[in-house]
């Protein structure tokens, strides 16, 4: 766990976990957070444990993941969609409709937030 602190605070991302809805959070921030954070990252994410030390909150492993002013492409969603992913919000980050692709697999996703990325509208549909 102290190798996954080191990575967090020098790329300036964070994880957390949501108690009320069981997710783990991952928040990528800043031109520091990038495709390379991604696959640093990854190992740590994917060894995230189920459930938590309270019996009566016994959820499956998602996520809730916030990119926001990334450096991170459509290569590190790619990646990340490699998790189980509840949410995802990405803003005036660099991903394009090819994203809509990558997501497609995910049977968890319920919500989604792409504002100033390069998405387009007739893409969305």
């Amino acid at each position: 766990m102290e190798r996954l602190r080191e990575h967090v605070e020098s790329d300036r991302t964070s994880i957390g976990r949501d108690l009320v809805d069981g997710y783990w959070t991952v928040d990528f921030h800043g031109p520091f957070a990038t495709d390379t954070t991604v696959v640093d990252l990854m190992p740590y994410l994917e060894a995230l444990p189920t459930g938590t030390p309270i019996d009566a909150l016994d959820y499956d492993r998602s996520f809730a993941i916030t990119i926001s002013n990334a450096g991170i492409s459509d290569e590190g969603i790619r990646r990340l969609a490699d998790l189980p992913i509840a949410q995802l919000s990405i803003r005036d980050t660099p991903v394009t409709d090819a994203l809509f692709q990558i997501l497609s697999p995910q049977d968890v996703l319920h919500f989604v937030d792409l504002s100033g990325t390069r998405v387009t509208i007739p893409a969305a549909k």
